[in-house]
């Protein structure tokens, strides 16, 4: 009599495990193709010359809002601080890298953006949804139609507000006067950066500092000793860089400082 008793010997059970492997990746080619086979796009989604204002807010909760001051990106919320120049480009960007354009009949709209994190700059609003299996690009609902991007909006949000601080003071400084005084010696405050930003303390200023940056328009600061530190507060009082014992010595402020020897 013949031994119709299925064959499950390791070279069997592999050719079995490929051919479903096959036969599933065939699906998701048919049913997904339509959708990540469609032609790529570069237009611009929204005509956006110039954007003054941009927050993140999940639901009816600002995560994070910023407002343009001349050439320059501050956060407002949660706290006052500069933003990174290249870090907002990455959210003015979704306003640009439009790769592939469905409407929402083409995709399974309430499956993909269940829980939707908003990026609105001035008055345009992006949705961020699911990420799409193959591609690894999200999903993004802007107007009338759904986009997939590049996913660098949601990772960035993921690492904390730290990642859109600017920490950085200066660049390469010509020239630095404090109370009237030239300096010396400026290598110290060339590529300054801060140990954070801070609020600024309610006290008088200490000293006042000019600047003369290459790459920049001349700073003004003045010098406060904040609760955790030396701290140089902006001209327009908005926020204060924190700085460390060893940097205020190099800087030549220390003097200037409460308990200083050389006051």
């Amino acid at each position: 009599m013949a031994d119709n008793t299925p064959d499950f010997s390791p070279g069997v059970r592999s050719n079995a495990i490929i051919a479903i492997t096959a036969l599933l990746l065939g699906l998701v080619i048919l049913f997904d193709g339509k959708l990540y086979n469609k032609t790529p796009t570069t237009n611009a989604i929204h005509a956006l010359d110039t954007a003054d204002s941009i927050t993140l807010s999940d639901g009816n909760s600002t995560l994070l809002a910023f407002e343009r001051q001349g050439a320059h990106w501050l956060i407002t919320t949660p706290y006052t601080a500069p933003a990174i120049a290249e870090r907002m480009a990455v959210l003015l960007d979704t306003n640009q890298h439009s790769s592939r354009r469905y409407t929402q009949s083409e995709v399974p709209f309430d499956l993909l953006f269940k829980d939707t994190v908003t990026l609105n700059i001035d008055n345009h609003q992006f949705h961020f949804g699911a990420v799409e299996p193959v591609s690894q690009l999200r999903y993004v609902l802007a107007g009338d139609h759904i986009y997939l991007q590049p996913d660098y909006v949601l990772p960035l949000l993921k690492a904390g507000h730290s990642a859109f601080i600017d920490l950085q003071v200066t660049d390469q400084v010509l020239q630095v006067t404090i109370e009237d005084q030239l300096v010396d010696d400026t290598g110290a405050w060339s590529a300054l950066r801060s140990l954070d930003i801070v609020t600024p303390p309610s006290a008088p200023a200490l000293a006042s500092i000019a600047i003369k940056d290459a790459n920049h328009s001349d700073r003004h600061y003045t010098l406060h000793q904040h609760a955790n530190g030396p701290t140089l507060v902006n001209d327009t009082d908005q926020f204060g860089y924190l700085l460390s014992a060893t940097q205020a010595a190099a800087l030549g402020v220390a003097r200037y400082l409460p308990g200083s020897a050389l006051n």
